[in-house]
């Protein structure tokens, strides 16, 4: 793969002269988790048939989590109080047998704009659903269908808002070449087809892994290129238009590629704009914020937390609402949850 090669800014402070920088923020002092507040069994997505995703689903400014039973479509949602723990005794539930057929995949986001978390079903042969949240955060049936034919079973979606219209975009991309497609969302949360395509030969073979994320802070979604065989990074920062053109930044970090390792993206520092958490099946965590300009220099804070290990579902979510986001820890075998609280103040 061809990258262009950009020069490393970090996020600096200046210290007594002007040659003298440090990467430094907010949550240099503070240790940014320090281990589960809040745990209940919940007996939620119990077995190897449920998926669990972090949506604000009825629209209050904190995440919910939703199961998603993949054999049956059957969907339950479980939603968080002020304080950030979910509501177990008031959880909607609903067998609406939606996108469990053969070669589909769930993928939630906001796509109408309304501050509700909505779920789009996506399937091999390239047909779309969308379900839109209705208020309170419960889902009714379909609100539109289309076979667009795209991102056949030759492509990974992504979902993100890359043109800040506040609504969440489809992002398609060809693993064995790199290249592109973008679907912009209608105002009504529906799906006309291929809006942008660019053969960008970015993130190709099968090492490379990709994130999107607002990394500079514009509100844009931007794309993250991780090769788990080496740890080095790519950035690709979206253009005013929400479209790609090339690498913005590049560093050979040598970060969270050794076994068991894998990479989130969240907001952890609360300056606005997506870092990387780091994860292994030892419980380990580590993070490195963003840049200004959306690079990375490395860890910037890690804890042998011994928390949500090997067999464990790892969920982003900011589940009380304070900007920051927190870690959601789900065991498959008894459906307990942990919720470990972002402590940036």
């Amino acid at each position: 793969m061809a990258f262009s090669k950009m020069t490393l800014h970090s996020y600096v402070v200046l210290i007594l002269c002007v040659t003298c920088t440090l990467h430094t923020s907010r949550a240099d002092t503070v240790d940014v988790f320090v281990g589960s507040a809040w745990k209940l069994t919940m007996g939620l997505c119990i077995g190897s048939d449920y998926q669990v995703f972090a949506g604000d689903f009825n629209g209050d400014g904190r995440q919910d989590v939703l199961c998603h039973n993949t054999k049956t479509g059957s969907k339950e949602i479980y939603y968080s109080r002020s304080d950030g723990s979910l509501i177990a005794e008031r959880a909607w539930k609903k067998n609406m047998e939606w996108c469990y057929h053969n070669g589909a995949q769930l993928f939630v986001g906001d796509f109408n704009g309304d501050g509700r978390t909505d779920m789009l079903c996506h399937d091999s042969k390239g047909y779309k659903w969308v379900s839109l949240a209705q208020p309170g955060g419960v889902f009714l049936g379909t609100s539109w269908r289309r076979n667009i034919g795209w991102c056949l079973d030759d492509g990974d979606v992504l979902v993100a808002d890359f043109n800040a219209d506040g609504r969440d975009d489809m992002l398609c991309q060809r693993n064995r070449d790199g290249y592109k497609w973008i679907s912009y969302a209608n105002q009504d949360g529906s799906f006309s087809g291929t809006d942008w395509y660019l053969g960008m030969g970015w993130c190709t073979g099968t090492n490379g892994h990709l994130f999107t994320g607002d990394f500079n802070g514009d509100r844009r979604a931007d794309l993250l290129c991780h090769d788990h065989n080496n740890g080095y990074k790519w950035v690709a920062l979206a253009t005013t238009s929400g479209t790609f053109t090339a690498t913005s930044w590049e560093g050979n970090l040598g970060w969270c590629y050794h076994r068991g390792a894998e990479i989130f993206i969240g907001d952890f520092n609360k300056d606005k704009r997506d870092d990387m958490i780091c994860t292994d099946g030892a419980g380990k965590k580590w993070i490195a914020y963003s840049g200004v300009d959306g690079s990375f220099t490395g860890t910037d804070w890690e804890r042998e937390m011994n928390w949500c290990m090997s067999g464990n579902k790892f969920l982003i979510a900011d589940v009380n609402g304070d900007g920051g986001d927190d870690m959601v820890c789900h065991t498959p075998s008894n459906g307990y949850k942990y919720i470990a609280f972002n402590q940036i103040p």
